[in-house]
């Protein structure tokens, strides 16, 4: 049994992403491996506490999703019931799917494009490609869920040094 086959009511998603807590509540990167964001971490460490480095979990509480460090926690096996309960984190308040540039931009998505980065966030963890096809769209209907209830955003940036001034003008928005 792995990732949420023991959730079958998706109360949790396992996803490729990085995480922050700002303002009183989570932000999480997503993007493909090499798009920056475990740099992007380390370049807003001044302004937020990092999260979590490559692995998250996205729990529902109540009508709300909260974002925890997966960190050591092998995404071959399901959360019991009891462990899922005693998570605990911040409340996603954004989605910020990276691209790479030469210059800094950050522009809104509208919540199909939200969508689209969190499935491939999951489907990003190999074994979750071997998802039968109900539990495939349980997981897409839940994803799609977030996307229409938390803003979403695409950065284009860059991991040179000349970020920084950039970045902050950038979270000055956020």
């Amino acid at each position: 049994m792995n990732g949420l086959a023991a959730a079958p009511d998706c109360s949790y998603v396992p996803l490729h992403a990085s995480a922050v807590a700002v303002q009183g509540g989570a932000w999480i990167f997503l993007g493909p491996g090499g798009t920056g964001k475990s740099t992007m971490l380390q370049l807003i460490g001044r302004r937020a506490r990092p999260l979590a480095d490559d692995k998250i979990y996205l729990v529902r509480r109540s009508q709300r999703w909260i974002v925890v460090d997966a960190g050591g926690r092998d995404f071959h096996y399901s959360l019991s019931d009891q462990e899922t309960a005693a998570l605990d984190g911040p409340h996603l308040q954004a989605v910020v799917q990276l691209r790479q540039a030469s210059e800094l931009s950050l522009e809104p998505l509208v919540p199909l494009d939200v969508c689209r980065g969190l499935v491939e966030a999951f489907f990003e963890l190999p074994w979750h490609k071997q998802y039968d096809v109900q539990t495939a769209q349980r997981v897409f209907s839940t994803l799609a869920a977030v996307a229409r209830a938390v803003p979403g955003y695409r950065l284009h940036a860059t991991r040179s040094p000349r970020v920084y001034p950039l970045l902050d003008a950038a979270i000055n928005i956020w």
